[in-house]
């Protein structure tokens, strides 16, 4: 299976992580997101299927969310485990749900 796999729906790429979260996806997530930088107004990324959040994830994370507030990009993590979701929230993480159809109607899928 792929680290990172995407789906899109109505103005929102949403972002499935899988395996631990660290350093060494940095380069990919950001190329990808950079790439449909303006194609999309959310980003959601979906960690359900993180093992690990390593610091250097959780560090990516909070970059990429600082450049998308200055973009006025929103950016919501969502199915986060418990030990993972709280790293998250501590580091001023924005933690949300989406809406049901996103995960049945995607209208274009790509994988990293």
């Amino acid at each position: 299976m792929e680290p990172i796999s995407t789906s899109a729906d109505d103005g929102t790429l949403r972002v499935v992580v899988t395996g631990p979260l660290d350093m060494s996806l940095g380069f990919d997530l950001w190329y990808l997101c950079q790439l449909e930088h303006d194609r999309y107004h959310t980003f959601i990324f979906d960690l359900g299927r993180v093992e690990e959040l390593h610091d250097s994830g959780l560090a990516w994370l909070m970059m990429f969310q600082r450049w998308a507030t200055k973009a006025k990009i929103g950016v919501r993590l969502i199915n986060c485990r418990p030990d993972v979701g709280k790293r998250c929230i501590k580091a001023g993480l924005e933690m949300g749900s989406v809406a049901p159809h996103l995960s049945v109607h995607a209208v274009s899928a790509h994988t990293v």
